[in-house]
């Protein structure tokens, strides 16, 4: 299965990206995130509102620490290599 698609807590993204300043990330998690996008429209505008719930928002951060999980191996590419490439 690619690791690509799937955040290390199967949670969802909804968070500003700490690398680029105005570029906002709401994505599923999983592969069955999907079902959930008819409702992810409330807790992006919280978000982009600032009036997200704290837990909420630690726990959909973008960059939130990868799970110390023994014989898993998370990607660890980030959109800083992308934004890196463009501007070289």
């Amino acid at each position: 299965m690619g690791r690509d698609c799937v955040t290390p807590t199967e949670d969802f993204i909804i968070s500003e990206h700490s690398a680029s300043k105005g570029l906002f990330i709401a994505t599923c998690g999983s592969f069955h995130g999907w079902k959930f996008l008819p409702i992810i429209g409330h807790y992006v505008v919280q978000m982009l509102d600032g009036t997200l719930e704290a837990d909420l928002k630690k726990r959909w951060a973008w960059d939130r620490p990868l799970p110390d999980t023994p014989g898993t191996e998370w990607p660890r590419r980030d959109l800083r290599e992308l934004i890196d490439s463009v501007q070289s």
